[in-house]
């Protein structure tokens, strides 16, 4: 006689989804790349900074070690954006019976009611009307009799055990005790992320009303996001080095945010349907874009401030700002959002940076091109590199220089400027601190790197064998250089490590040497090249392949 299954044991993590109702990478906004209906969504990001990871957060003992878990990692607060496609696509598991739809003001929530009512169990909606919970109703409360009254729909879908443990946790929820944190800044976009962390700390009425010295250059935003940052990095201090440390490592305690433009979007455009009229004003608005410096938008002269507000602002009748205006303050609020939702969920300190740091691109380009220039010389390109450097730090508000000296576990770049150069004492910041980078275009690429990604777990003895993809003709100068290195070094590894090379020339052979290789690490040993108004490519020794057509899985490769 077969003895019964097992019954799986449910997931106590709670994931948000935000849907997406739009096509093609066509709709995407011009300026920075992003989802149009996820662009007039970005309030419900910051909904979702103020609810639970998981089960355990509400509960007492949840919220003694809030802090600790969030920062070693071992809560993640999971939000997705994702296509009404694919998320009705497949029904949800009863062993994730967590799943929270956040459905935005402008949304048909009908849309979901054939998914909806396609499981065993309810699955949550929050909406204006008609959902599980409506968000003028909501409270913990209801949030907890809600999730209980899932927990008894689970009633042989799961193990017992594990639902039992669930329905233990939620029904001690309660609301986590206030603080107060001593003073109050100005509310603006640039402390957006800190005053979240801060509320995830437990700190209320941080905020005296709107930000007022807009006027007065970029100190007076530099000196709040300093005082907030610091006091994220001090809360930190005192959690201390708990014991998930020791085997999570903490993600980066500061990041430093810059959101930008596509370059492109400044070149020359023809009029199109626009009149005259329009076209000049449009125009006006795209040049005082490109000419931001600081932490606000500003105009040379009255034609160009009526453009950008319209009439309305000299005469003191109504503003009616341009609609690129609007759509950049949007698209601003957006990558904003996902940057709390990060520092919330990571209760780290954000460090927003005046929009000078985003010019220096030409500068760099410009290093770039001496650098591989046939004539460059070593004392050439170590003067275009300093003067690259020097225009850098001079954009990064010297007040921050003190604040990075506080990190413990590292500096996250969320932006496309070349920070990791940044004259720190002396030495650039990448050799001062552990960096790593988030780019913010194209937009919906930033927010699916922002949003939660699964971390995977590795050994040292994962690391057993390395793939080296070889796309180099023998021919080419360095083709020999990671043969050298090995041969000088494999003494001292070989006995642990096994260093795999696969030569590629056509995609074929790229496609069969990542599917014969089921490691965590594999090297390109190749060129690359990135032509205007075209998607990147990788050079192999008979073609070239589009790298964006690897990641819609159009090759055989592993993911």
């Amino acid at each position: 006689m077969a003895l019964p299954k097992a019954l799986p044991s449910l997931v106590p993590d709670i994931s948000y989804i935000i849907p997406v109702l739009d096509g093609g990478p066509s709709q995407a906004t011009p300026m920075q790349g992003f989802a149009p209906s996820l662009l007039n969504h970005s309030g419900l990001v910051d909904y979702i900074c103020t609810l639970p990871a998981d089960i355990y957060e509400l509960t007492p003992e949840g919220q003694e070690v809030f802090a600790a878990r969030r920062i070693s990692g071992g809560t993640r607060l999971s939000w997705y954006g994702q296509s009404l496609r694919a998320l009705t696509s497949i029904v949800t598991p009863p062993i994730f019976p967590f799943l929270v739809v956040c459905v935005g003001k402008d949304q048909d929530i009908e849309l979901f009611s054939d998914w909806r009512n396609s499981h065993t169990f309810p699955i949550t909606f929050l909406a204006p009307d008609g959902g599980s919970i409506n968000y003028r109703d909501f409270s913990i409360e209801v949030f907890r009799d809600h999730f209980l009254n899932i927990c008894e729909n689970l009633t042989g879908q799961v193990s017992e055990e594990s639902r039992q443990d669930a329905i233990q946790a939620i029904s001690v929820w309660s609301e986590p005790p206030a603080k107060d944190l001593g003073y109050q800044v100005g509310g603006h976009n640039s402390v957006r992320p800190n005053l979240s962390a801060l509320a995830a700390f437990g700190y209320e009425n941080s905020v005296y009303g709107p930000f007022k010295a807009i006027d007065e250059g970029d100190e007076p935003y530099v000196q709040q996001l300093s005082k907030t940052s610091k006091t994220i990095l001090e809360e930190r201090e005192k959690i201390g080095v708990r014991a998930p440390e020791r085997f999570m490592r903490p993600a980066p305690d500061i990041n430093l945010f810059a959101p930008n433009i596509y370059p492109h979007f400044f070149d020359s455009l023809s009029q199109g349907p626009l009149s005259k009229d329009e076209f000049a004003k449009f125009k006006r608005v795209q040049q005082s874009l490109k000419r931001q410096s600081g932490y606000n938008f500003t105009t040379k002269n009255e034609t160009e401030m009526k453009a950008v507000m319209g009439e309305g602002i000299v005469d003191g009748g109504d503003l009616s700002p341009h609609p690129l205006h609007m759509l950049r303050a949007k698209e601003l609020s957006l990558g904003t959002a996902c940057m709390a939702a990060r520092s919330s969920a990571e209760l780290s300190a954000t460090l927003r940076l005046p929009n000078a740091i985003n010019r220096t691109s030409g500068a760099v380009r410009l290093f770039a091109q001496n650098y591989r220039s046939e004539g460059s010389r070593e004392s050439s390109r170590q003067k275009v590199f300093k003067r690259t450097q020097d225009l850098i730090s001079a954009s990064f508000p010297k007040t921050f220089i003190e604040t990075l000296s506080l990190s413990r576990s590292g500096i996250r770049v969320v932006s496309d400027a070349h920070l990791e150069w940044l004259d720190v004492k002396g030495w650039p910041l990448c050799l001062q601190s552990d960096v790593s980078r988030i780019p913010v275009t194209p937009g919906n690429l930033f927010v699916q790197t922002m949003s939660s990604v699964e971390p995977v777990d590795l050994q040292v003895s994962d690391f057993s064998e390395i793939l080296i993809i070889s796309a180099l003709k023998r021919e080419d100068p360095i083709s020999r250089m990671f043969e050298i290195a090995i041969e000088r070094f494999e003494e001292h590894f070989s006995k642990r490590i096994t260093v795999r090379t696969a030569e590629v020339g056509t995609r074929k052979e790229l496609e069969n040497a990542f599917n014969s290789y089921d490691g965590p690490l594999v090297l390109f040993d190749g060129h690359g090249s990135h032509k205007e108004n075209k998607p990147g490519v990788l050079h192999l020794k008979d073609e070239e392949i589009d790298v964006w057509s690897l990641d819609r899985n159009e090759v055989g490769c592993h993911r």
